[in-house]
């Protein structure tokens, strides 16, 4: 829902929406059954920075993934790459990187979803998530 425009938002009715522009926004969920529905409080959402991510951003696949997760742009003089899990914690690490390394393997990692940070000898980082089925 657009709080700003006072509407909803044509074809926003998915688990997940991702906005465009900066905005006040909220969720309404109604139960298709007793046609209850409730709504959140409106919130300030502001996009920036979203072509410097996407610049930044490794091609994994595939994702998700239950054994090997391939790195498809491995053509960075990589220095180190860490893979965190939601909380934090360091689940591997891997320095030196030469290219072509495009296999991880992740099949001793538990089911869940992953972050990888990447960076290279100039100090860019190059960030990617995945999930472990």
């Amino acid at each position: 829902y657009d709080c700003t425009q006072h509407q909803l938002i044509p074809n926003a009715n998915d688990d997940t929406f991702r906005i465009n522009h900066t905005g006040n926004y909220a969720v309404i969920v109604k139960d298709s059954l007793t046609l209850c529905s409730d709504t959140s409080n409106c919130r300030m959402m502001v996009v920036s920075g979203v072509d410097e991510i996407l610049a930044n951003s490794l091609v994994i696949h595939p994702n998700p993934t239950s054994t090997n997760l391939v790195i498809g742009n491995l053509k960075l003089d990589i220095q180190y790459l860490t893979i965190t899990d939601v909380l934090g914690r360091v689940v591997k690490q891997i320095t030196n990187l030469k290219y072509p390394i495009t296999n991880i393997q992740v099949d001793d990692f538990p089911c869940g979803l992953f972050f990888i940070k990447a960076t290279d000898t100039k100090g860019n980082m190059y960030n990617a998530k995945f999930v472990k089925e």
